[in-house]
């Protein structure tokens, strides 16, 4: 598996290289939009993509709409530290009030998981 990491924070994007290569997949990071932006538009090979939506020189979610914007259907994992979980997902899918519970629950295990392995 091949992933990229849009992560402006050092510390927790070395967390994320080290625990996810030693799980055996290929990760690239950037530490910009813009640096996401041509990455994605020069490789195709990556099969996730971790975005932090707080990114310098281009939001998250710009990028995000410039990769569907492209028809790419990349699996896109987003990282955040907006509070609430309208702020986390605003923007970046339609959703029910049903579907937000489940989306906040999905969020908070798999960053929960990342950190305890």
């Amino acid at each position: 598996m091949r992933i990229l990491i849009a992560e402006y924070d050092q510390v927790l994007a070395d967390g994320l290289l080290r625990t996810l290569r030693g799980s055996g997949a290929a990760v690239d990071h950037v530490a910009s939009g813009t640096e996401a932006d041509a990455a994605l538009l020069t490789n195709t090979d990556f099969d996730l993509l971790i975005l932090d939506l707080g990114l310098p020189k281009m939001h998250g979610l710009e990028v995000l709409k410039k990769l569907r914007g492209r028809g790419s259907s990349l699996p896109v994992l987003i990282l955040t530290a907006a509070d609430s979980v309208d702020e986390r997902v605003k923007g970046t899918v339609s959703y029910t009030h049903q579907t937000q519970q489940t989306i906040h629950l999905v969020c908070k295990s798999v960053f929960h998981v990342i950190f305890i392995i």
